[in-house]
């Protein structure tokens, strides 16, 4: 059989092999978009077609082909009329019978709608149940949505076609228009929009539409079903703003509602606009406000980088703290404007960069392919000459920052190294070596003084630079490993939530496979315990937090786990399903390990 590579969904296999008489295969792969493989493609016929993604720690790949069906049939309108013209997809549903311990497997489909409204998908992976999505061309008809609800889905069987009619229903058109309080017609506002349909799901957009027409115009849209309205809309000039729920919205037909805006609504308390370092619009990205009362909301640009902050009791004035971030990009902001303010510029600042070259064993072996981790921020390289610009966001540069950053390669011992910026935006840490070596690991076990294991965090320092690595230990047995450790000089500590702490010095050497002592902490006047709590009916109240006892969360079957200090405790509240408890008094000796408390309704 043939396996092809391809690097994105829509793109062309850029390599092909033929698998041997043992399924076997090879095949070369190469870097893709942010330095991903792409995927392996077979799509033999009788069998379903498989996309397998694959992963850069993969040299080996497994590639199950499974049994298929066909499935085909006619797209009709509600008149009998055959659909043409469009698009068809099927998605796999997961089946409530399936092994929730393993991820659902994602399989989707895509056809055209020929000039007769025929439809058919070949190959289909079966057995297996599938639900339908239109994209109709003209923009003039839908699928009703939860089509699985009202039996428009369909099971397929290994060897077997399946014929299956849909019929489609016609978009519902919206007019809209908006006044004041006072029937002047408001003819600049811009609105998102949801529809709830009769069997109360929500299909909803986060895209904004700007309105701009005439006193006496209507704004006129297709919508892509039925039901109730709702919808957000923001008067342009004035600030006001409104929401409306469940209007009716019916199909085939236009609708015609009127928007009204009134003075009670919140108003626009901060608009602007924010712009990437290069001064283009920084579209979709999150801005989260507080005003000095504490008041907080989380909202984010619009296709224009534009955004508007909306409020009822905020002072003119007032300042407001706003940060601007976005997801995996590396320029942030965080700067304080006054309310009121309107049509403000935020421009983003370019990331920090740390830069440098790489080196493998001496300076006349330049490192092509290394891996620079900070924190959370981890990037791999392909540099011809060793070089590179690691950036990353300067919100993360701050006075808990450690300044170091870890820089490896395979088969070489990984590096910790120390960084400063002074004013400047570059730090150039200059030439670095990585030493050819083989890496080690240890493990070992926290418990207490009478040798219970204990769930906590364990943290490695090593060497000179100080670089703290900290993982959690096993909530059965306390145990704790770390991997990938370079020789040298190391510590492990540990310290409880009520202070008690502990350490271990010791050597790591090149290949090293350690066990090392247990950390033991030894706990005076205190007991590490496992409270379960009862409701006064007899039942437990689950994932819920005790009141101002941020150590103690109450998971499954009313269980909570800590550390408490000996003593007499009558102060504990918790909120569950709308009412308030109080706990009755308990008490914690150096005998308590395990302790039922029962809740009394306030």
């Amino acid at each position: 059989m043939t396996v092809y590579a391809r690097s994105g969904n829509r793109d062309l296999p850029y390599a092909s092999c033929i698998t041997d008489k043992d399924g076997k295969f090879t095949i070369e792969v190469r870097k893709t978009f942010r330095n991903r493989y792409g995927s392996l493609i077979v799509d033999e016929p009788g069998y379903g077609r498989v996309i397998k993604g694959i992963s850069s720690r993969e040299k080996f790949i497994k590639i199950v082909l499974r049994q298929a069906g066909t499935i085909k049939g006619k797209v009709l309108t509600q008149d009998g009329i055959p659909l043409t013209g469009g698009t068809l997809l099927i998605s796999k549903i997961a089946s409530e019978k399936r092994d929730k311990s393993k991820p659902f497997e994602r399989v989707r489909y895509n056809t055209l709608i020929d000039e007769t409204g025929n439809y058919e998908f070949k190959d289909v992976i079966a057995p297996a149940k599938y639900e339908f999505e239109l994209i109709d061309n003209s923009g003039s008809y839908y699928l009703p949505v939860y089509y699985s609800e009202q039996g428009y889905t369909v099971e397929v069987e290994p060897n077997q076609t399946i014929e299956y009619n849909l019929i489609v229903r016609k978009n519902a058109v919206l007019a809209l228009k908006a006044v004041d309080d006072e029937g002047n017609p408001v003819t600049k506002f811009s609105f998102t929009h949801s529809i709830t349909t009769d069997n109360k799901y929500t299909r909803s957009t986060s895209f904004r539409n700007q309105v701009d027409i005439l006193d006496d115009e209507w704004f006129f849209m297709n919508c892509d079903s039925e039901g109730g309205f709702n919808c957000e809309a923001i008067a342009e000039e004035s600030g006001l703003s409104l929401s409306t729920n469940d209007i009716p919205l019916y199909g085939g037909k236009t609708n015609y509602i009127t928007l009204i805006f009134n003075d009670t609504a919140p108003k626009i308390i901060l608009s602007g606009k924010v712009l990437k370092p290069d001064g283009t619009p920084a579209m979709w990205y999150n801005i989260y406000a507080e005003t000095r009362s504490g008041n907080f909301k989380e909202i984010h640009t619009d296709g224009n980088g534009s955004f508007k902050l909306m409020g009822k009791k905020i002072k003119t004035g007032e300042n407001i703290t706003i940060r601007v971030r976005a997801y995996r990009v590396n320029f942030n902001v965080r700067t304080n404007l006054p309310a009121g303010a309107k049509d403000v510029i935020i421009k983003l600042l370019p990331p920090l960069k740390i830069i440098g070259k790489v080196f493998l064993d001496d300076l006349d072996s330049p490192a092509k392919n290394f891996i620079i981790n900070k924190n959370r921020n981890k990037r791999s390289y392909n540099s011809k000459d060793g070089s590179f610009e690691f950036p990353f966001p300067r919100l993360i540069y701050n006075m808990r920052d450690d300044k170091i950053i870890t820089i490896s390669a395979d088969d070489y011992l990984p590096i910790f190294v120390k960084y400063d910026f002074t004013s400047k935006e570059i730090c150039d840490i200059g030439d670095i070596i990585l030493k050819s070596g083989e890496t080690a690991k240890f493990h070992g076990r926290v418990v207490n003084q009478n040798g219970k294991p204990l769930n906590i965090t364990v943290a490695l320092k090593y060497g000179d630079s100080q670089k703290v690595f900290s993982v959690r230990t096993d909530s059965e047995d306390g145990t704790y490993t770390f991997e990938d450790v370079p020789p040298g000089k190391a510590r492990v500590a540990t310290q409880s939530r009520l202070g008690y702490k502990t350490f271990y010095d010791f050597e790591v050497k090149e290949g090293d496979n350690l066990e090392l002592p247990d950390l033991v902490l030894n706990y005076t006047n205190a007991a590490i315990v496992t409270l379960t709590f009862k409701l006064p009916d007899g039942t437990y109240p689950e994932s819920t937090q005790i009141y101002n006892k941020d150590n103690f969360y109450i998971s499954d079957n009313g269980v909570a786990k800590g550390e408490l200090k000996f003593g007499k405790y009558s102060d504990w509240k918790i909120k569950y399903n709308g009412k308030n408890y109080i706990a009755n008094e308990f008490e914690i000796t150096e005998n308590t390990d395990e302790l039922e408390v029962w809740l009394q309704e306030e």
